[in-house]
Parts: structure tokens; sequence; C-alpha cells
């Protein structure tokens, strides 16, 4: 009997099964998802037609409520599995105002019709007409025996089958993921640490880093908790019972802070856990708590308050601080991101809660990990990851053999995932970001000049330089690559062009030198970085430092032409080294055990001194502070050191030409300014401010005449994805 999916489709080397979303291409089997394997059958229908995106919502979800982004998601997929066609371009095609088409020759189409041989080819199916034989006489009982050997050896066959392709075949019957449908919570941009509850009935989420919220999810109806004595608030997450909220005291994962506990609807809170740094998680039985404590995940006893150390990271290699580890539903597993802390790579482990015994995980495609959160089955969990670009979107992993199924698209990133019990609701951070550079005048910081445009590059963010009066340098990322490298703009005519085009490592912290001849800057490859240099056209790309012993980064020229200046990383702690360019050797100005450099080296106009991120011990303060100050060392007698404590929001600063002060970047109740400290002490005067926005970088001229600054917008919200079933 024959109906609309009763058919086979071929077209550029696939064969297609729409009743059974099932592509097949010589002998792999790609199962799509229902939803996708509907679309590439309508488009294969009307072949080389285009089929507006209205026509397709009405046909593919009728009556149902979906962003654009679920179509979007869909295309994605479907292009990343069929690929070009022999010009190169994508086999679907999309048109504003037209919709989307599938460029195919006019596909075959056949008939499932029981008996059809071509079907059965095209399948690799093999059919063999058994003929009727009959036994004979006394042979009933050896042919029994016969069987039931047969059928011995068949189901050892398959069990010995089944144990060695297990996540082959369970792959082949697993479910794929629909699309999920969107909900959006919030719309004020500045929410942090969503978290839903157990019976995925609310939602707790931070505004404004000071505020903890609870939504009723049916009604969006919002209340505003009362907790008393807490200067901020991260890491949210109910407990097993949802009756209680666990957090951070304080808004910044880089700060040593406690785990308090709260009442879901306020009040006073309960001390869990001290001297944590980044984020937490809960055990699904509410008896036991994971957190970091100097590099070491420590398993905390709720019920005796024991603990005991799981597994510590070695520099470079540590804990990513955004990132939650995320208890296995049975609670014998724990994931967690590792970071390189310099090449700014990412890696997903697991690791076992009563051994300590790890393993990674590793997908076919995934390069970068950001936030983790289990599934109920225990078979899989949400990530947010990239596949090396830019975004990083929510997927779904099958931890046992790897394999990834995308839920979301678009140009927006997602961060801190939630999942409710059931595993119906996932409620995740959706990030927008993007910055530009602008140029103003020293005499009145307001008055400014955008230079570039676009929003999703991180333009000027890792660094920015000035090469004369009218042209400077920046990294930023492109369309087409995902990697930081290094641009130069000129200001008359705003025509600029790109001076790296590594593909494989970000190019970080670009500084010219005293001639104006060159540009040193940062790379981070395998497992070291170094100092390299390029003409200021591009060319001419030399190695400059070759140690494998470290990371070399923030290089600095002397106003002599003489040295290079840079931190120096290693896993006990930060130092600052010196390159002698003339003589090709290397020097130690400030020993790690006399300070701790961890950022931004900047260099006074005169030459005589430097300034530096310092990271400092923890320590119990009434204030906003980070655990970061400023440091200022002299070039000649390292033994003139200085630190100042600072409200820092991105670790960057510039030294005035005098040495007398610095520059440096803070934030104050929603607004971000640029603020000046002198370097004989008393309080910092602001230069400029910016409201609702972000200042992520800055870099005065030679002159001190101009100034141009990295600045943007960062929007933040929470969504509830549904329809994962």
């Amino acid at each position: 009997m024959s109906n609309d999916l009763n058919n086979l489709y071929e077209f550029n080397g696939y064969i297609f099964n729409p009743g059974s979303h099932e592509l097949r291409r010589n002998e792999d089997l790609i199962l799509l998802s229902p939803k996708a394997s509907e679309l590439l059958k309508l488009l294969l229908d009307r072949k080389n037609e285009f089929i507006s995106k209205k026509e397709i919502f009405e046909k593919l979800w009728a009556g149902t409520f979906v962003e654009d982004g679920v179509l979007s998601q869909n295309i994605y997929t479907l292009r990343k599995i069929i690929g070009n066609g022999e010009n190169g371009k994508p086999l679907i095609e999309n048109k504003t105002r037209l919709g989307y088409r599938i460029l195919v020759k006019a596909p075959p189409v056949y008939s499932l019709d029981s008996n059809d041989e071509t079907v059965a080819e095209k399948q690799n199916i093999k059919f063999e007409h058994v003929k009727d034989r009959s036994f004979p006489k006394g042979s009933g009982k050896r042919t029994a025996l016969a069987v039931a050997a047969g059928l011995s050896v068949l189901l050892l066959t398959g069990f010995f089958v089944y144990r060695s392709y297990r996540p082959t075949i369970a792959a082949f019957f697993r479910k794929p993921i629909e699309t999920a449908k969107f909900q959006s919570l919030t719309n004020t941009g500045n929410i942090s640490d969503p978290t839903i509850s157990p019976d995925g009935n609310f939602a707790a989420f931070v505004r404004d880093d000071h505020q903890v919220v609870l939504q009723d999810l049916a009604t969006t109806r919002e209340i505003k908790l009362e907790i008393p004595n807490v200067p901020g608030f991260s890491a949210l997450q109910f407990s097993p019972t949802g009756r209680h909220i666990y957090f951070r005291s304080h808004f910044s994962y880089r700060r040593e802070a406690n785990i308090l506990k709260v009442a879901s609807f306020g009040g006073e809170t309960e001390l869990i856990a001290e001297k944590t740094w980044g984020s937490f998680a809960l055990s699904n039985e509410g008896n036991d708590i994971a957190f970091i404590r100097n590099q070491t995940l420590i398993i905390k006893n709720l019920e005796n308050g024991s603990e005991r150390e799981l597994k510590k990271s070695i520099f470079p290699d540590l804990f990513l601080f955004s990132s939650s580890p995320a208890w296995s539903p049975d609670d014998t597993k724990i994931a967690f991101v590792i970071q390189n802390f310099h090449a700014r790579r990412t890696s997903l482990f697991l690791v076992d809660s009563a051994t300590g015994e790890t393993t990674e995980i590793k997908t076919p495609k995934l390069q970068q990990f950001e936030q983790i959160a289990w599934h109920p089955d225990g078979d899989s969990l949400f990530a947010s990851a990239s596949e090396g670009g830019k975004f990083f979107h929510l997927w779904k992993i099958y931890y046992a053999d790897g394999q990834i199924e995308r839920s979301t698209n678009g140009l927006a990133n997602y961060g801190k995932i939630s999942v409710s019990a059931d595993g119906k609701k996932l409620l995740a951070l959706q990030i927008s970001e993007g910055s530009n550079l602008f140029v103003a005048d020293y005499k009145n910081l307001n008055e400014q000049k955008q230079i570039t445009t676009g929003n999703t590059n991180n333009v000027g963010q890792s660094g920015i330089d000035w090469l004369s009066d009218d042209k400077i340098i920046y990294t930023s990322l492109s369309e087409e690559n995902p990697f930081l490298n290094i641009w130069s703009l000129n200001l008359t005519d705003n025509s600029r062009q790109p001076l790296t085009t590594n593909k494989n490592f970000h190019s970080d912290s670009p500084t010219i030198s005293a001639d104006n001849n060159s540009i040193f800057f940062s790379a981070s490859q395998r497992q070291s970085g170094n100092i390299f240099r390029i003409n200021t056209d591009g060319g001419g790309l030399t190695q400059i430092t070759d140690g494998q012993d470290g990371f070399r980064v923030f290089p600095r020229t002397s106003t002599d032409g003489k040295y290079i200046y840079y931190i120096f990383r290693t896993q006990g702690g930060g130092g600052i080294k010196r390159f002698d360019l003339a003589a090709n050797v290397e020097s130690t100005l400030l020993e790690k055990d006399i300070a701790n450099p961890v950022a931004n080296l900047s260099i006074s106009g005169d030459g005589k001194y430097l300034t530096f991120v310092n990271w400092r011990p923890a320590e119990k303060a009434d204030d906003e502070r980070t655990n970061f100050q400023f440091g200022i060392v002299s070039t000649e007698d390292p033994k003139d050191l200085r630190v100042f404590k600072v409200k820092l929001l991105y670790p960057m600063t510039q030294m005035s030409a005098d040495g007398k002060s610095f520059d440096y970047i803070s934030f104050e109740k929603g607004r971000n300014m640029i603020l000046r400290q002198k370097t004989d002490g008393g309080e910092p005067k602001e230069l400029y401010s910016l409201q609702n926005g972000r200042i992520f970088n800055f870099a005065w001229s030679r002159n001190n005449k101009q100034i141009v600054i990295s600045q943007g917008k960062q929007n933040r919200d929470v969504v509830l994805l549904t329809a994962f079933e």
C-alpha cells in the first residue's frame, strides 16, 4: 500500500527515506530528526523551487508557535549533513523574501511497495527465494539439535556484537532531539545565573548582580527575594526538594566567597562552605556539595561537614571558573570543564565521585565547552559549546560514544544551563555581546567618533595600540575566522586590513615598537606561549622567544627599543621577564615569589615603570573588590614595588607618560568607568563613564591627545526551552 511517505528519494549520492527519517550514502547511515526529515522531503518535492518561510511554517509547524530560529536550526542541520554542490555553494539556498530551495537535479523517486527489486538494491537489501524442503524421516531430533546449537552460536555472537558495538547500536535507535521551543522569560538584559526548580515550575536568577528574583513560569510573575547582609549573588542552584536556594555570596566568580543557603522565598542565610572559588554543584540526593578551592575539586558532606579532595588541576589546565560542575543523576560521576589558561581552549571531563578516576569526553566536532548539565536519563549531558567558532550553542552530548545533537542556532551565545528533574524543561542564559572602536579627543571623552561597525567580532577587546596619530592596530575575530588576529585601521579613510591570519591560535596584546616599525604580540601554541614580531604591514613574521617552560604574554617595548618586557606564567605563579633584542638573551626583572603578575603589562612613557595586574590572596572585605591588585615596579630597581587595591572590571591598565598615574576600567551600579589613579596614593579620578554598556579596553595615543575605546553592550536574558522529547 502506498502513501505520501512510502517513497525513497535519490539525490547527489544520497538515498532518503522520509518514513524512517533515514539518509544513506554508501555505507553511512544518518538519522534525521522528524522535523528535519519533513523539511528535507518538502524541499525535494519542490526541487529547485523557492518555498517561503511562511509556507514552511504552515506545513511543518501548523498551529504551533515557534521562533524563526527553529527553521534556521533545521536548515543548518541539513546543510551540515548534505554539504555543497559541485560549484562549492550549499545545496540548500535561501534568498531574502523568497525563502529556501534545494538545488539538485530532478531526483528519482522510488516506491517502497513490497516487491520492488530496484528499491531493494538502493537500500542494500538482498531478497532470497527459499524453496520448500522436507526433511527425511527420523531426522527431526538431529534437526532440533542442530537448530539449538545454531541458536546458541547465534546468541553468543549477538552478545559479543552487542557488547562491541553497543554505542553504535544505541545511536541507531536513539530518538533524535527535536529543535526546542523558545520562551523568553526576561528582557532587561542584566540577568545572570538562572536556575530552574526541580519540578519545573519556578526559575530563580540574579538581576544587576545584587538582586535575586523568583519567577513563576506559568504566570511569569516575579518576586524579589529579601536576603539581608549579602553584597552580591552568583551560582544560584535549587536544592533537590526545591525548598531552598544555594548561592555564592559575591557576584564575581573570580573572587573567593562563601556558599550560603536560603529558603526559596528569601530570609536569613545559612553558611554551607567557606572560601570557595568559581561555581559549585549539589548532589541529587542533597547530601553532598562539590566546589572549587585552591584549584582543587572538593566534596563536602552536608550532614557531618567533612571535606575530601577529589581532583586537583595543574597549571596551565585549570578549572573553568564560570562553569558549574554537574553531578550525574546517580551521583556516581561529576562532569566539569577545564580551561587551558593561555591557549583559551576548554575540555570536558568526567570524574568518579568516589575514586577520583578521570576521563575526557571527546566529541567529533565540539572544541570549546562553557556550561554543562546532566539529562535525567544519565546517558547524556546538555552543554553550552562551540565547534570552534565564536558562538556557543546548546548541544546534547551522549558521553559513552561522544555523539552530539545540536539544539540551538543563531547569533547569540548560551551560558548557564539548568534542567528540570524530568528533563522536559531547560533554562539557559542567552547572551549577545558586541564591541566597536570609538575615538575621542582628550579634552572631551564624551564626544566620540565610531570607527568600526558590526557587533560580534570582539573588536579591540584583547588588544589596542596606536601605530601613529592617524593609525591604530587592534585584535578582532572575523566572519571567516573564529581566532583573534591583528588588524590595522587608518583613521583618515577608515580603511582596514588584517596583519595576521592565524587559523589555529589567537594573536593577543599587540604593541608597537619604539621606532614604530614593528608590532610585537603574544600567541599560545601547543603547551606554551611566546612573543612574535611582524612588520607594520603584516610581513616578516619572526618568533622572538622560544620557551617551552611557561607562557610569555602581554609584551611591552622599552622606550629605547632595547628590551621587550612581558609577564611569564608557570604553575608556580607569575613574574616579569625581559628579552634583550640585540643580545638575544632573556632575564628576570621581577621574581614570581615577590609578586604574582597575571595580566596586562603596561610601561610608562619614560620607560622607568611597569604596571601590571597582580593576583592577591583572598581577603575578607566589606567592599566589592575582587582578588586583584595593580602592581607598579621600577625597571631599574625591582625592589621599588608598590601595590594598589582596586575595584576592577577587566584586567587592563595603561600608565601615563611620566609614570605618576595609571588608568583602568572599573564599575559602579550599572556604570562602567575609566578611572585614573595617582601612584602616590589617594582616591581615583573618573575620566569617562558609560551607562548601560561595557568598556572592554582603551589606549591613549603616543601624544596623549586622543583615546581609542573598545566599548559596546552585553545583553543577558533568560530563555526557557521545551519540547526536547
